[in-house]
């Protein structure tokens, strides 16, 4: 396996630069292993820390780009936490790792075919977690110090960058922390969690799609471990106006998933054939609603058939593993909602 550290130097004395050389040189009994320096302030020196010759050390200064704009936004963000919000995330991540930096770390590591890169320390973490999407490897961030010291240690570390941390670090692959406090104060304040189905449509696609790509062996047990409630007036069972916006949003985060672990044209299919399957529960909910008359019923059954979203989904849809399910497609396609309410009436009531 090939495995890229990133860090500033480790060829400094610390207790960073000291860990990564003791983790790199037992990897690099098993495993090719480069450490990706980004500063080239300190000279060469494996004696510090005893790194191993067969290690391949790479300094490379110019991979960070930071201009004075980026500099001065940082120290005002710092100092007045003005930016650390849900809304600005977009703003505060160009500021801290602008699209250059993103570009020139994207180009580097994917030109080095790595199976696992490793952000050492918070700063190399979030930049992983921010280009996750656009690498062909498995990443990992490691943290160095306390939740308390990163998160709260005023003005030092990430002082009021809180907002990166929580849209970032659930996109990497793994997270390693150093105390069970430190995971419980990063699950519990920076709100890491598995979605809820209010959220996104079918979360446990989402959650299993990510489990089965990463696993090494996947095993079939002919036990009963698990048994499924089925509730009638759940969200799953139940009438939401906003059903098939969801299942928008779910079709392109699986899509998100297939691109990012290089899935087979199979199951790029089934996640097509599930949307279409979404749409049929859509159009069965509304068929089944006792809240709504027959006139309003086909009403919303058009809005869904003419909505943009959808209709740019089905028009990527080039598989349907059932006739109902081709039929279907191509009524909502003809925005025919006549039909689709008189197949929802003939098979469900």
């Amino acid at each position: 396996m090939k495995i890229c550290f990133i860090t500033s130097t480790v060829f400094t004395l610390g207790g960073v630069q000291r860990v990564v050389s003791v983790l790199a040189n037992e990897l690099s009994k098993e495993h090719e292993i480069d450490i990706l320096c980004t500063s080239d302030n300190s000279l060469v020196n494996r004696e510090i820390y005893g790194l191993n010759e067969n290690i391949k050390i790479n300094i490379e200064p110019n991979l960070w780009n930071e201009n004075i704009k980026n500099r001065i936004i940082k120290k005002i963000n710092k100092e007045t936490n003005l930016l650390n919000k849900k809304r600005y995330v977009s703003i505060l991540t160009n500021e801290y790792y602008n699209k250059k930096t993103q570009q020139n770390f994207v180009e580097y590591i994917n030109s080095k075919k790595y199976d696992v890169v490793i952000g050492v320390e918070g700063k190399y973490s979030i930049l992983l977690g921010i280009i996750s999407d656009k690498l062909n490897c498995k990443t990992i961030g490691w943290q160095h110090n306390s939740y308390d010291a990163y998160m709260k240690n005023k003005k030092r570390y990430y002082w009021n960058q809180d907002i990166l941390f929580e849209e970032y670090i659930p996109r990497l692959d793994k997270y390693l922390v150093l105390t069970e406090y430190d995971q419980k104060m990063f699950l519990q304040e920076k709100n890491i969690k598995f979605k809820s189905e209010r959220e996104i449509l079918s979360e446990d696609y989402i959650f299993s799609a990510e489990v089965c790509a990463k696993a090494n062996v996947i095993c079939f047990y002919d036990k009963t471990i698990y048994y499924y409630c089925d509730n009638e007036q759940s969200l799953t069972n139940s009438y939401r106006s906003d059903r098939y916006k969801k299942a928008v949003v779910l079709y392109k985060e699986m899509h998100k998933i297939a691109e990012k672990y290089k899935l087979t044209n199979n199951e790029i299919l089934r996640m097509d054939n599930n949307f279409l399957i979404n749409m049929l529960v859509c159009f069965k909910h509304i068929s089944l609603s006792s809240g709504m008359n027959k006139r309003n019923k086909l009403s919303e059954i058009k809005k869904i058939c003419k909505d943009e979203d959808v209709n740019g989904v089905l028009l990527k849809i080039t598989y349907a593993d059932s006739l109902s399910l081709k039929i279907l497609k191509k009524l909502m396609l003809k925005t025919n909602s006549r039909m689709i309410y008189i197949l929802m009436r003939l098979r469900y009531h």
